[in-house]
């Protein structure tokens, strides 16, 4: 996401703002797809239940689930950046 984010010129120090200019500029426009940003959406929430849930335990199809939307998701940002 970031990548492509750098190609606007946009920086947050913060992941939230970083989906959300991400959401706002390359899902509303349709370069990527809400299936894009859903991706986005459940990783993030899975990092910050990791980071701050001492109680969060992932098991291990949810990690292979986010394995393999992590490889939909660079796709489609390798693909975006080839057209540039």
């Amino acid at each position: 996401m970031q990548a492509v984010l750098t190609t606007t010129g946009f920086s947050s120090k913060k992941h939230s703002g970083n989906i959300a200019e991400f959401r706002k500029n390359f899902v509303k426009s349709g370069k990527f797809s809400e299936l894009h940003s859903d991706i986005l959406g459940e990783a993030f929430k899975v990092r910050t239940k990791s980071d701050y849930d001492v109680h969060y335990i992932i098991v291990k199809a949810d990690v292979i689930q986010q394995f393999a939307n992590a490889k939909v998701f660079l796709a489609a940002v390798e693909d975006y950046i080839a057209t540039l």
